[in-house]
């Protein structure tokens, strides 16, 4: 019996090696596997794509890669941009999508989640028992099995730190197909693995309490004032939840485009904190303010336009973007987003004669999560678009030289493993 026969034996409905079906999972947000479609020959299409239903399934796919000598490739959303979810290879494809049992404990505060469930998904079964996640991926919409094999950081970061550090145990099928359990130092060969290690099946995620949220916004005129702003809320102890920074151009695009209460043309920074907080938060913001001269106003937390894919949705209407994420030390932004602007034009516009913008999140380790903006200047189909894509690569070996890394590794940034580790 063939690998195709076993494999159609074995799930059925829920095995696939139709075009269409291995097309549509060879590739993520990003552009680079279109390049790589027509310029390197790595086989990114999968032979068969397959749809577990419970671990036992992905413990006999796991068996049966061994057994014939194939790749296992794990696929969430697909909603990085470094291929992570990509065949190298060919092989096998697990698309998690039927997947997304989630429960909650409690007691133990921790919500226990498949792979393929959506970290909205977990936080709408948190909340109705009335905690919620600590802290979770800009990408509200990505699965939880993605989040945690790239370590992922986000909203509530500035508090409660990356995904790992808010990860109870994860359960892993790992390359005998054994169902291994980890916890404390041994999350490290589940967590930023990036898969490579095993197949996550099941994880728990520490919850806190439900509290309403206060926001607050810190306006400033330019980039100097932001960054000593920036440096105060790791010089301050600020008991908030989170922090975000907008630049100019992206700060006026969400103001028109979803009525968000930022100055337009302005840098924003954005700090949300628990209500119960208010009177040890509200005078240290105030002080920061009048120390770097930002304007303090009232802000609001109307959920979904203040992650990272609100930026993408509110950009899109200017043209085609190209975007970059990456990590860096505090200490380290201006001289980030000065080699930016030398080869990208002016910061904090984005035209496509040139130009870039940036949002930014800090993380409770003095780290913060850049996301790099530019447009396209040609259309989408004029061949020359494919060098301005490669504005995609090149911010990523910016955020090297400033000793940073990128957010996640995938095929197409191995070799920025080092910097990531």
């Amino acid at each position: 019996m063939s690998l195709r026969e076993e494999l159609e034996k074995l799930f059925g409905d829920n095995f696939h090696d139709d075009l269409a079906s291995r097309l549509s999972h060879s590739s993520d947000m990003g552009f680079v596997p279109e390049l790589v479609w027509s310029g390197i020959k790595l086989k990114i299409v999968p032979d068969y794509v397959v749809y577990p239903k419970n671990v036992e399934d992905v413990i006999e796919l796991v068996k049966l890669a061994a057994k014939y000598n194939v790749p296992l490739t794990p696929y969430g959303r697909g909603t990085n941009r470094y291929g992570n979810a990509i065949p190298a290879d060919g092989g096998i494809l697990i698309d998690f999508s039927k997947m997304q049992n989630v429960s909650v404990d409690e007691n133990e505060r921790v919500a226990i989640a498949d792979p393929g469930a959506t970290w909205k998904l977990v936080d709408i079964y948190a909340q109705s028992k009335g905690l919620q996640l600590r802290t979770f991926p800009s990408s509200y919409d990505s699965t939880v099995g993605g989040g945690i094999a790239g370590d992922a950081l986000g909203i509530g970061s500035y508090e409660f730190g990356f995904v790992s550090d808010n990860v109870s145990f994860v359960d892993m099928i790992n390359t005998k197909g054994e169902l291994v359990h980890l916890e404390g130092k041994d999350l490290a060969l589940a967590c930023g693995a990036e898969g490579i290690t095993g197949v996550i099946v099941r994880a728990g995620m520490k919850l806190k309490p439900f509290t309403p949220y206060e926001a607050m916004v810190i306006s400033y005129d330019n980039l100097d004032q932001t960054v000593k702003g920036i440096g105060e809320f790791y010089r301050e102890v600020v008991p908030a939840w989170h922090i975000q920074v907008r630049g100019p151009s992206i700060s006026s695009y969400i103001a028109e485009k979803f009525k968000a209460k930022l100055d337009q043309g302005k840098w924003n920074m954005v700090i949300l904190y628990p209500s119960s907080r208010s009177t040890l938060v509200e005078p240290k913001l105030k002080r920061i303010a009048q120390s770097t001269r930002g304007n303090i106003s009232e802000g609001e937390w109307t959920g979904w336009w203040s992650f990272n894919h609100g930026v993408n949705a509110a950009l899109r209407t200017k043209g085609m973007l190209v975007h970059q994420h990456g990590l860096i030390h505090y200490t380290k932004l201006r001289e980030l987003l000065e080699s930016m602007e030398k080869l990208l034009g002016k910061l904090g516009m984005i035209t496509p004669d040139g130009g870039y913008d940036v949002d930014i999140d800090l993380e409770k380790r003095e780290v913060l999560l850049v996301n790099a903006f530019t447009e396209v200047s040609v259309s989408p189909v004029d061949k020359k678009v494919i060098y301005d894509l490669a504005k995609n690569t090149l911010m990523m070996e910016e955020f090297i030289k400033a000793g940073g890394s990128l957010l996640s590794i995938g095929i197409f940034a191995h070799k920025y493993t080092k910097n990531r580790l």
